[in-house]
């Protein structure tokens, strides 16, 4: 018996009516409000950003502080202000930011946005280095290495630095003895500059935006 034959696909009928193809005509797109051109002008990159820092610098975020400090004491995105880009390192530094505190430092060196301090420069150079910011040591050295104790007039042992008056940070000492032989004469230059470093903490966050 032969293989039956494979069945071929059935075919369609031919409609007894002509077929007409319809094709749209295109139409014109018009115009919405979205192509329309705006009034509103597109907000710079440096404002921008110093907005959105400013946002986190306002919540007590240490790197946002100290970022900010860099763009007050650059004027970028922000009016150029020293002793405002100081506040905010200051902020940052007692918080702990490595940045900041040697931010501050060159700002305490150089004397910009508040009065030069070289043993204030020392004492955030010095927390800078301790937590490993290296740019930090050059300076923390040459700075070392021109103190004097503000009662005997000794420079630090070799490998030892001098002890600043923690309230102030403007008088330095070789030792406790020296220390206590000094508190009369320090005692009111240590209230003014404790006063003036606390004024420096708690100046507010300027808002801008």
């Amino acid at each position: 018996m032969p293989p039956p034959l494979p069945l071929a696909p059935p075919s369609t009928p031919a409609p007894p009516w002509p077929i007409e193809v319809v094709v749209a005509a295109p139409t014109e797109e018009k115009e919405g409000p979205a192509d329309a051109p705006s009034d509103e002008k597109e907000e710079p990159a440096d404002e921008k950003a110093a907005r959105l820092y400013e946002q986190a610098a306002l919540q007590g975020y240490a790197p946002a502080l100290g970022i900010l400090g860099l763009m007050y004491a650059d004027g970028w995105g922000v009016p150029q202000d020293d002793a405002t880009a100081v506040s905010l390192y200051r902020k940052a530094a007692e918080k702990g930011d490595a940045d900041a505190q040697y931010n501050l430092g060159q700002s305490f060196a150089h004397g910009a946005g508040v009065t030069a301090s070289p043993t204030e420069a020392a004492w955030w150079f010095r927390h800078a280095a301790e937590q490993g910011f290296e740019e930090a040591r050059e300076p923390l050295a040459m700075l070392d290495a021109a103190q004097r104790c503000s009662e005997c007039g000794k420079p630090a042992k070799e490998g030892k630095h001098l002890h600043a008056c923690p309230k102030c940070l403007s008088a330095v000492y070789c030792g406790r003895t020296c220390q206590t032989k000094h508190w009369e004469a320090h005692k009111a230059p240590c209230k003014r500059g404790g006063k003036a470093r606390e004024a420096l903490l708690s100046a507010p966050i300027p808002e801008l935006f």
